[in-house]
């Protein structure tokens, strides 16, 4: 889709699946894959601003687009006065459309892909979704977990709403085990596994117990026999502690991308002090120190570590990246 405006030329278009020998496809920073598309926006005047989705109508013919990029770049296309109006609309119109029947399965990158590199022959398996219980299944044989099975207890998320269909206990748990002792943890978020070590420890994860919950001795008992998973040694770790919340990483991120943006107030000589006023690098230090730390514990000795608490979803896959052995791309 090509249109122009203000004297350049745009190009908005789904991404080549298998692009030719040597070509590009992004050739120009005018050019967006449409996957690339964050936010899409009309702006008439100083206060007249609708935030476009698939199906809305648009309520009055805008005078400039503002195309919020998923890399950090915002494309402002402003349509002239004098007979433009009929072209911004269909413009408009015509990017919603093509980013709703866009596929949400292109994968978006601005790097040239060979046709070699996606023959079939050489693709590599995919990631797997782990959306049923198969998938998981398939996902513990794959990392040795032996002494751990699948559970469907949460089949209908009527046990955590927060925590997927399936998940990883202890073989010898039973399913209304699952059920009674989760209970007893917040939000339902009772220990269950996430990575099993070739070594031989386990990494669990389970939310904060209940301050008021009130466990009798067989719930304790079925408590102690999950965190264990049949380790004799078990560490604890507070997984929020000398961590940020989501509240100031949030910040932190709003911040890093207006600063990246091409109309940042930053002067170019102090991005760099910019840059470390907004936090996120401290962040991301804080939480893969943290990461190292669990890791540590992972591989020094065989035994069962349980990251507690209401923590960063990246705090947790830190870890398990640290894990993988050297050829884990070559196994994904």
């Amino acid at each position: 889709m090509w249109w122009g405006g203000r004297g350049q030329s745009f190009n908005i278009a789904p991404q080549k699946a298998e692009p030719d020998m040597g070509e590009t496809p992004l050739s120009s920073e005018y050019d967006f894959v449409l996957v690339n598309i964050g936010r899409l926006e009309a702006v008439s005047g100083l206060s007249r601003v609708q935030l476009l989705h698939p199906g809305s109508p648009l309520k009055f013919i805008p005078e400039e687009i503002l195309i919020h990029g998923r890399d950090f770049r915002l494309l402002r296309v402003a349509f002239e006065a004098g007979g433009l109006e009929p072209q911004a609309f269909q413009v408009t119109m015509a990017i919603v459309r093509a980013r709703a029947q866009s596929s949400q399965a292109q994968q978006y990158a601005g790097i040239s892909l060979s046709k070699a590199g996606q023959s079939s022959g050489s693709r590599k398996p995919s990631i797997p979704l782990l959306e049923t219980s198969e998938d998981w299944e398939t996902e513990r044989k794959k990392q040795g977990a032996k002494g751990w099975r699948v559970s469907t207890v949460n089949e209908r998320f009527d046990v955590a709403t927060s925590l997927p269909r399936y998940f990883w206990v202890p073989k010898r748990t039973l399913d209304s085990e699952v059920r009674r002792t989760f209970g007893h943890f917040h939000q339902g978020r009772g220990p269950r596994l996430s990575w099993h070590h070739p070594g031989g420890s386990d990494l669990l994860r389970c939310g904060g117990f209940y301050t008021g919950s009130d466990p009798n001795k067989e719930d304790i008992r079925a408590v102690e026999s999950m965190l264990q998973a049949g380790h004799s040694d078990v560490v604890l770790v507070d997984a929020v502690d000398e961590l940020p919340s989501l509240t100031d990483v949030q910040l932190a991120h709003l911040k890093l991308r207006a600063l990246c943006l091409p109309d940042s107030s930053a002067a170019e000589e102090k991005w760099l002090s910019a840059l470390e006023g907004t936090r996120w690098l401290d962040y991301v230090r804080s939480c893969l120190r943290k990461a190292s730390d669990i890791s540590v514990l992972v591989t020094s000795r065989v035994r069962s570590v349980i990251l507690q608490g209401e923590f960063l979803g990246l705090t947790y896959s830190m870890p398990s990246f640290f894990l993988y052995p050297p050829n884990w791309e070559e196994d994904l």
